[in-house]
């Protein structure tokens, strides 16, 4: 895969989770010594989860209307997403608003855990449990229901609340989509088919119907909170919206926009041993925010090596589709800021940033892998400070 000449800058960042709302809530707790995570033991004992922050909606959901219709998932992404505009200083430029284009990702909206339960409890020991079934979800779910939760109610909810008026995308598909909406953007810029993208997604982690499809898979840790490295029963799922405003450099440059960083290369669907060049970069120097969310551990292994792992999943939870813009957020501050996050957990595998390394952080390799597969390898792009000089 060739890399374009044509520079990605990302030069807006809304970010909410478990650690606070925006940059510095999440600078301050990833950077201290010995980093804190937020969790909830109790509300969906036996999983823990990481629980949204407080957030006052209102301040980027001002109508009432537009926050009554929204259920959680699509308030957090939209609150996120009004956010990078704000940071962008794109908010309320009608001319900047009306070519803007929105890639989202998000899974469905909330199924009824009252009609959940009712199903499980009728089916629970009957041989015929399949025809039952059959019949049970043709009386229990209303098809009005599922068309007001649909995935692409996130772009359509950031179109009319924050008068994004370009085309708009969404993926669906959990951690995988989170890699493609970033890789879609980025090419499309490159291709000459847009300058400006808002990209992000959305993940609620407070809702049972969610648990009970990972829990019944297997998919879940249970009891107290471990490190991402020393879980070895499944994951813990945390709250999360993450944004980014992406534009070509030009694009950028015109309007007088500072870059955050910018997005050299990604790629999709390859074995994290196989990366093509450009993609991987240096192994001996170049920090990695590994995304995963099970119980499989892929690139500990890279450890051994003297490459400096972090895997942010620790401190925020597990959030499916938006997990790999979140950490894609995260490599983009740490650049802007000239610093790496500190240790979480297992310090055999997170070791120190070399005090070289530190000093000349440029490149940031940003992985993810899905939470069902222990190697299912979904993507990595490589995130590199920009010389505003040059």
């Amino acid at each position: 895969m060739s890399v374009s000449p044509t520079e990605v800058w990302i030069t807006g960042i809304g970010l909410v989770s478990s650690l606070g709302e925006g940059l510095d809530a999440h600078w301050q707790a990833l950077t201290t010594d010995n980093p804190k995570p937020v969790v909830d033991t109790k509300s969906f004992a036996p999983y823990p989860i990481h629980p949204l922050c407080e957030i006052d909606f209102s301040k980027q959901i001002p109508k009432r209307g537009d926050l009554r219709q929204m259920e959680d998932w699509q308030r957090i992404g939209t609150y996120a997403a009004g956010m990078a505009l704000d940071d962008a200083s794109i908010k309320g430029d009608d001319e900047l608003l009306a070519k803007m284009h929105i890639i989202a990702a998000a899974g469905n909206g909330e199924r009824d855990p009252e009609a959940d339960a009712i199903v499980l409890e009728a089916i629970k020991g009957d041989p015929d449990w399949r025809e039952k079934l059959n019949d049970l979800l043709l009386t229990n779910l209303r098809p009005t229901l599922y068309l007001a939760q649909q995935t692409q109610l996130l772009a359509g909810n950031i179109s009319i609340v924050h008068k994004v008026t370009g085309g708009s995308r969404t993926f669906k598909g959990e951690e995988l989509a989170g890699v493609q909406i970033v890789e879609n953007a980025v090419q499309r810029i490159r291709a000459g088919q847009g300058e400006l993208f808002l990209v992000g997604a959305a993940y609620n982690a407070a809702r049972w119907d969610q648990l009970l499809a990972l829990g019944l898979n297997q998919f879940l840790h249970e009891g107290k909170w471990k490190s991402i490295w020393d879980l070895d029963d499944g994951a813990i799922t945390g709250s999360m919206g993450a944004f980014l405003v992406i534009e070509s450099k030009a694009h950028a440059l015109a309007r007088g926009a500072k870059p955050y960083a910018k997005i050299s290369n990604i790629q999709t669907g390859v074995d994290v041993d196989c990366l093509p060049e450009g993609v991987e970069g240096d192994r001996s120097g170049s920090p990695v925010l590994c995304g995963f969310g099970g119980e499989h551990h892929p690139m500990a292994g890279w450890a051994d090596s003297n490459v400096v792992l972090r895997s942010p999943t620790s401190m925020l939870g597990h959030g499916a589709e938006a997990s790999f813009p979140a950490n894609i957020a995260l490599a983009a501050l740490s650049l802007s800021r000239g610093a790496f996050y500190s240790p979480c957990g297992n310090l055999r595998i997170e070791k120190p940033l070399s005090q070289k390394t530190s000093e000349n952080l440029s490149t940031i390799l940003v992985s993810a892998y899905s939470i069902d597969v222990g190697d299912g390898y979904e993507g990595a792009a490589l995130v590199e400070k920009v010389d505003v000089n040059d």
